[in-house]
């Protein structure tokens, strides 16, 4: 089943109605035609006006859907007419809150999550569920039925009201929200940019920025600016400037392009101020390369990386971090062969203003030899390896290790 289809059938799973098979028409008109065959000069059969939900048959990429009117009459509208449809009775209830064989409830109740009223909650616009709401973080089959339940509670929200709740979130929850809506999962089966600023104009507009201002330190004294080379965020768009600036004039106190790798979904990064903005931890990502580890070459590794800055006298310098030494990496047998996939280098938090805990994640592959009754082959094994990493930061910018210890799964 497809990744894309299997997230609706979760929410049928979930809820008890297949939501994404339901639109309305989006026109300035206030109609739409339908036609009895897919081109704009076929035979007009309906018409549809604004507000009357009808059935469409989802399908991947097409240009035109066959819908199908609630009087029984069926044709074809052009994709780019239909926004999906919701009612709050596509919301999960408490009684799936309580079903005990539901991935999506088993992982809610972990993170202490009563579902339901969470979702119920952010429906309706309430910014202290909303921010829980496009924040969490699942895994798995209750990932995928979470994604569904955001189609449904971001169509509730609507964009008028969602733009206006964005605009008051720091850079890194918009990211957050973007991230789990603009997506072929959550919007299937339409492509979810051309989707958002046909239907969501207000909402893209600020998903979709070319530049940005934000991440202040928490003095408000000093902040970052990026520009990307795209307005979206497919792999392709990238940063293209980055630069650590005075709030109060716009000077620029120091290019950080040079050190900002930042590209696809992951372009804007992370910015971890400590608490006296003395210092800041600059995460860039990324996280479009991939594929086959075993290909000749292999892909580059997909990457986040962290530095670190302090100021200095009118300006800020750029911090030598010695963490790139894993201590007992010669003696780490399972690892000798291995080709690394992915090596992410995280701020968490700074224990104080001069100490930053950061954590390193390493995921490798590796073929190993395999014996199954008898037949010989070579099974491709995964291999992770995590760490939490304590830097003192001195005055003179110097950075010391003062801990560098593997954490178990």
């Amino acid at each position: 089943m497809k990744p894309r289809l299997a997230a609706i059938v979760m929410l049928a799973c979930v809820s008890g109605a297949l939501a994404h098979d339901r639109g309305v028409i989006h026109d300035p008109d206030g109609y739409v035609n339908v036609r009895a065959e897919k081109h704009v000069n076929a035979a007009v059969v309906a018409t549809v006006k604004s507000n009357e939900p009808f059935a469409l048959k989802p399908e991947e990429g097409a240009e035109w859907l066959q819908v199908t009117l609630k009087n029984g009459k069926s044709g074809w509208m052009h994709h780019s007419r239909i926004r999906l449809f919701f009612t709050d009775k596509e919301l999960p209830t408490k009684a799936d809150d309580n079903r005990g064989n539901s991935e999506l409830s088993e992982a809610s109740r972990a993170q202490g999550i009563v579902y339901s009223q969470l979702v119920r909650d952010a429906a309706r616009g309430k910014p202290a569920a909303c921010r829980k709401f496009f924040g969490i973080e699942f895994d798995g089959a209750a990932a995928e039925s979470h994604f569904a339940v955001v189609a449904a509670v971001f169509h509730l929200i609507g964009d008028e009201k969602f733009a206006a709740y964005l605009r008051a979130q720091p850079v890194e929850h918009q990211v957050a929200a973007r991230n789990s809506i603009a997506s072929e999962t959550v919007l299937y089966p339409f492509s979810a940019g051309k989707y958002l600023r046909r239907h969501f104009p207000k909402t893209s507009a600020l998903f979709f920025r070319q530049e940005i201002t934000g991440w202040p330190s928490p003095n408000g004294r000093y902040a970052i600016r990026k520009a990307f080379s795209e307005t979206d965020e497919r792999d392709y768009s990238k940063v293209v400037r980055a630069e650590l600036i005075e709030t109060s004039t716009g000077k620029v106190l120091y290019d950080l392009t040079g050190d900002d790798v930042g590209k696809g979904a992951d372009r804007e990064g992370k910015v971890l101020w400590a608490p006296d903005s003395q210092r800041l931890a600059y995460m860039s990502g990324d996280l479009t390369h991939g594929g086959n580890l075993f290909a000749k070459p292999p892909p580059a590794p997909r990457r986040k990386q962290t530095t670190v800055y302090q100021f200095a006298g009118e300006s800020f310098v750029k911090v030598d971090l010695p963490i790139d030494d894993v201590p007992g990496r010669q003696k780490d047998e399972e690892l000798r062969g291995a080709l690394l996939g992915h090596e992410h280098i995280e701020p968490l938090r700074w224990a104080k203003p001069d100490v930053l805990i950061l954590q390193r994640h390493e995921y490798f592959r590796k073929l190993k030899p395999t014996k199954v009754d008898g037949l010989a082959f070579e099974s491709v094994h995964d291999l992770s390896r995590l760490y939490e990493i304590t830097v003192r930061i001195a005055a003179d910018g110097r950075a010391t290790v003062k801990n560098f210890r593997e954490k178990k799964y």
